[in-house]
């Protein structure tokens, strides 16, 4: 899921389009978080870096090791001058609650676009596209205001954050506790 800060007519010209959508309201329900772009490399890769300020990021690449030990011979390159990117690990149609307590309030809004028809997409909105068949789309994006929406979008966003923290500062302290409490029985 992602949002733009574009009014967008959306329009199917052939084929069907799935839409789930989520009102701008919903972003503290989210737990999105900014990461670093980058990108993934295999150690056997021929292919010249086109990009001169890529970096090997070895703390996120251990973490991505211990997670998928199969992968070890991908490294991943990060690239701190394009800035960082909004990921949302919601998945508003199979919401895992245990983790993101929060987002047990979401109703996501389903919409199946059929050719011909127009989905009007307000700026702020998240939604997710996926083509049912082979589809021909066009839409046409306008700025949006920058009016109190927008103001209200951020704070709801902030308070989203601080809370979403929260829940992982617990979290990892019960990790914690629980590695230690396995320590001590093993001891």
């Amino acid at each position: 899921m992602h949002k733009d800060h574009y009014e967008n007519m959306y329009c199917v010209v052939k084929g069907q389009k799935h839409f789930t959508l989520l009102p701008p309201s919903a972003v503290g329900c989210l737990y999105e978080r900014e990461f670093t772009s980058a990108r993934y490399r295999h150690a056997e890769s021929s292919e010249p870096e086109k990009e001169e300020n890529l970096v090997m990021d070895n703390v996120a690449t251990e973490r991505f090791h211990e997670k998928y030990p199969q992968h070890e011979k991908w490294t991943i390159l990060s690239s701190p001058d394009k800035g960082d990117t909004p990921w949302i690990p919601v998945d508003p149609l199979n919401i895992d609650t245990e983790r993101y307590p929060l987002a047990g309030t979401l109703n996501p809004i389903e919409v199946v676009l059929n050719a011909g028809e127009v989905l009007y997409l307000p700026s702020l909105w998240y939604h997710r596209a996926a083509h049912l068949c082979q589809t021909i789309s066009v839409n046409y994006w306008h700025d949006m205001e920058f009016d109190c929406r927008y103001v209200y979008f951020n704070f709801v966003h902030d308070i989203g954050a601080a809370i979403a923290t929260l829940e992982d500062d617990e979290r990892n302290k019960k990790q914690s506790r629980a590695d230690a409490d396995k320590d001590d029985d093993s001891a």
